[in-house]
């Protein structure tokens, strides 16, 4: 019989602190520097194609070999402006990125999984959108990001997710972003103004040092911003998992 391997307790130890980009700009490391060690596993569709049930199983699974990284993406690759979740859920309305979709529970959907991410010590490696939405080039689209509604967009995922240590935002999704930086800048600074609403100011910042002339002090093009799910997270968790069988 093969011997078990499979990992036991949280994946990772978010007590250390905060993560951050560490002082010479090559790596994440808590807020007492200790060393975050990046094992990840891509799950794109993890938030539009699995209901709470595959979600959970798939995250133990990943807890239980040692992943301390999930990749997924909130507007997914996979015609995620209109085909819904399994709940019958879509993130925005009218597919406006400046309009998120606040009352159909897709977010709620969202917190439920980056909440039981964390309590399992993983880490989401969060994409705001695929690339598709931005540029298609290829796939099923449709493009609906200006510079405007891009941080419109990125300034609501920024306050939403601001609290919570196991949330590292990656922008981009399998497109190059020439002629394209503008949006993807104006994503990152509105998650960095999201983040920075609240008690809990952004957590990870890349992209250099170089600032936004009209905001000293935070990065003009961060690559990476973190923010988390937090109470909000906690509270949908609950209700969520009262209503686990009931697919709307």
């Amino acid at each position: 019989m093969a011997a078990d391997h499979s990992h036991t307790g949280l994946s990772w130890d978010f007590a250390h602190g905060d993560l951050r980009v560490s002082e010479d700009g090559r790596f994440l490391v808590h807020a007492d520097g200790t060393p975050f060690f990046w094992l990840g596993d891509t799950a794109w569709e993890l938030f539009h194609r699995l209901d709470r049930e595959e979600a959970e199983r798939y995250l133990e699974n990943r807890r239980a070999r040692g992943f301390t990284v999930i990749q997924a993406v909130c507007l997914a690759e996979l015609d995620g402006l209109n085909t819904p979740n399994p709940y019958g859920q879509r993130p925005l309305i009218e597919s406006d990125p400046a309009r998120p979709d606040l009352e159909g529970g897709y977010w709620e959907h969202v917190d439920f999984i980056v909440a039981r991410a964390r309590e399992k010590g993983i880490a989401v490696g969060m994409l705001p959108t695929w690339g598709d939405k931005v540029r298609k080039e290829w796939g099923v689209g449709p493009v609906v990001f200006t510079p405007v509604n891009a941080r419109a967009y990125g300034r609501f995922l920024g306050e939403r997710y601001r609290e919570a240590p196991n949330l590292v935002w990656i922008l981009g999704g399998d497109r190059n972003p020439d002629g394209y930086e503008e949006i993807w800048r104006q994503m990152a600074a509105g998650l960095a103004d999201g983040a920075a609403t609240g008690a809990a100011a952004r957590r990870v910042r890349a992209g250099g040092d170089r600032e936004d002339p009209g905001h000293p002090g935070r990065p003009a093009d961060a690559g990476r911003a973190a923010g988390a799910a937090g109470r909000r997270a906690d509270r949908a968790r609950t209700r969520m998992t009262k209503g686990r069988d009931a697919h709307v």
